[in-house]
């Protein structure tokens, strides 16, 4: 076990100094991303949001996740959609290229090894000269030094969802914004709920059923790298639709001020230690029965 851990502390050392060594030799990657606020000011004036992190870019290099299983179709998708020009669609990375200082220890630790060993796949794929919305929007919190963030993001979501009906489609032990009231505001709250992995293979029935069926002013997207093709696809037939990801996980953690990466009962966190446990409330049980709710598992 000693052994295990040393060796697990020197190859994230290695990786460190290969990070390092990058930046003297090459500088920074050059990728431009626009801050979280004005994300979300592409959102309130009707943008769509496909937001690109570590896992996807994984997948667009022909490997797994732990929710979603290596697939060369969505492989070939998620490259196809990096590339998209479509302006109905701003397309998201993390703010890791520039600003690193602003994530907390362990944050920037992760962040520093993933450069070390993506620097090029990044370059590959994004290298272009463009500007990227911000990927952390749906994670103004726990990967943050402070709050300077938080309070603005999670204010900003309700600003564009307040007086709107809302369609959430999610995987089937996600249930955004039930138990608490980022959701409050909208006018109406339906829900999808699709497979909590390897959700990519019911993408087109999704996005069949949304097509036909859509009575939302938004639709909200949290399931992970399948959400990029449902978004991409949605975006085309001019709904509006935003690949929302972790921001009601993000929200548990800001109200109950942790910054560990903790379960919550009855939700879906697969980052943390474990992904689901027991212990619904009466929100998340009236959501999961609800006559508003359509199950495409």
């Amino acid at each position: 076990m000693r052994e295990i851990r040393f060796k697990t502390k020197l190859k994230s050392y290695v990786l460190r100094c290969v990070y390092l060594r990058d930046r003297l030799l090459y500088g920074e990657p050059g990728l431009e991303v626009m801050s979280i606020s004005e994300t979300f000011e592409n959102i309130e004036n009707g943008m769509s949001i496909i937001r690109f992190g570590d896992g996807e870019l994984e997948v667009m290099c022909g490997r797994g996740i732990g929710y979603q299983a290596a697939s060369e179709t969505l492989s070939s998708d998620l490259v196809e959609i990096s590339q998209s020009q479509d302006e109905r669609v701003l397309l998201c990375l993390p703010p890791v290229f520039t600003k690193i200082g602003l994530l907390n220890q362990t944050a920037r630790a992760f962040w520093q090894e993933s450069l070390a060993r993506n620097r090029k796949n990044w370059l590959h794929y994004f290298g272009v000269e463009r500007r990227f919305g911000n990927a952390f929007l749906s994670r103004p919190y726990a990967d943050f030094k402070d709050d300077l963030f938080s309070a603005e993001a999670f204010s900003y979501f309700r600003k564009i969802i307040s007086g709107k009906k809302i369609l959430v489609v999610e995987g089937e032990f996600t249930f955004f914004g039930a138990g608490n009231d980022l959701l409050a505001g909208a006018a109406s709250v339906e829900r999808v709920l699709a497979p909590a992995t390897n959700a990519y293979a019911q993408v087109h029935s999704i996005v069949s059923y949304v097509r036909n069926h859509n009575r939302a002013d938004v639709v909200l997207v949290a399931l992970g790298p399948a959400a990029k093709k449902i978004v991409y696809e949605l975006a085309r037939c001019n709904i509006q639709t935003i690949d929302i990801g972790h921001l009601d996980i993000e929200y548990e953690w800001y109200i109950r001020g942790s910054r560990r990466k903790v379960s919550i009962p009855g939700k879906w966190v697969n980052e943390a230690d474990i992904a689901f446990i027991a212990g619904e409330n009466d929100d998340i049980v009236s959501c999961r029965d609800a006559q508003t709710v359509k199950r495409i598992l």
